[in-house]
This record gives C-alpha cells, structure tokens and sequence, in this order.
C-alpha cells in the first residue's frame, strides 16, 4: 500500500500482482488486493479494467458497497 498511497499506481500494481499471484491469500485478503487494484486503475484512466477489479471485489461483503461506489464513479468518466 506505500506506493498507492505515494500515488505510485503503476508500481503499486505491480505489486497488487505479485502478491495476488501467492495461493495463500484469505478470500478477505483477494477482495482488498482486487479493491486496491481497481483503485490503482482508476487513477491510471483506466476505468474499463479499474471496474473489472471493482467487481471482482464486490464478491466480499465487506468491499460491496465501497466497490458500487468505485463503479460509479468509473461510469461517469
């Protein structure tokens, strides 16, 4: 999370995907990764694939609401 919140998206991605990639992530820890991934490219101008991410963090409860939003704001763009 340093380099998101330095507002390092590209580099912060990658990481989000490395981190994505190791098979012992909790369901929880996948819908946070996801979220900060959609967040990453949302900031990158890339709504198409910061919804896609958004979505797949929708699938835990806990990020639901803070996903539609992230959604919307993706639309309106």
């Amino acid at each position: 999370r340093y380099n998101f919140y330095k507002g390092k998206y590209r580099t912060a991605l990658g990481v989000f995907l490395s981190i994505r990639r190791k098979q012992n992530l909790t369901v929880s820890e996948m819908g946070l990764v996801h979220f900060y991934m959609g967040q990453c490219y949302y900031y990158l101008d890339k709504n198409s694939k910061a919804i896609k991410y958004f979505i797949l963090a929708k699938e835990q409860k806990e990020y639901s609401s803070q996903s539609d939003a992230w959604i919307e704001r993706c639309l309106e763009n």
